[in-house]
This record gives structure tokens, sequence and C-alpha cells, in this order.
């Protein structure tokens, strides 16, 4: 983990537990725990993104994602972590493959 995201993590847990917030989910919807449904999840990334001045209308948390795997992959993170971190299946990282910079073959 990269040390800011690890910092960044730290915070929030200690915010997390001084707010008492339950359940097991690390990123609840709510104070007591409710899992964060996917529509709720994207309309706050949508909202972050607009505060932050970026376009938010072309794919949201989507967006976000992917950017933090074609960075993982350019720094030259092997795929699989990076599918693990991302908690999909190592097959589904071939569809980076169409965006990443191919090698050039020198004649």
């Amino acid at each position: 983990m990269a040390p800011w995201a690890a910092e960044l993590l730290k915070h929030w847990l200690i915010v997390r537990s001084e707010l008492a917030i339950a359940g097991r989910f690390l990123f609840p919807s709510t104070r007591t725990g409710k899992q964060w449904l996917k529509p709720s999840q994207y309309e706050s990334a949508r909202r972050v993104l607009e505060d932050a001045g970026a376009d938010s209308q072309e794919g949201g948390s989507f967006r976000l994602r992917h950017t933090f795997a074609i960075r993982q992959l350019r720094r030259g993170t092997a795929p699989e972590q990076v599918a693990r971190w991302m908690g999909i299946e190592p097959v589904k990282m071939k569809h980076y493959e169409r965006v990443l910079p191919q090698p050039l073959e020198v004649v």
C-alpha cells in the first residue's frame, strides 16, 4: 500500500472508532454499519468529482477505479496484484491491455 494511502486509511480507522461506527464493512454508508450499495457509492463519488472541479458525468467512481488500475500497471505492478487490490479475477486485467502503451519492437 502506498504510504499516503496507508496514512489516510489509518486516519479513517481512528475516526471510525471515535464515532463508534458499527458493522464489518470498511466504508459503511451509515453509522449503524449498513452496507454501501453501488448506486449510493457512485453518486457520492460523482459529487466528490464535481466538487473537485472534474467532469463527473463520465464514469464516476469507475473512472477513479480504472485510473488506479492503469497507473499501477504503468508503474510495473503485476496485473495479478492489481486484480487482488481491486477484488477482481486476474483475467479481467486483460481489459486494460488495449489502453496501455505497447512495447516497440526495434530492429
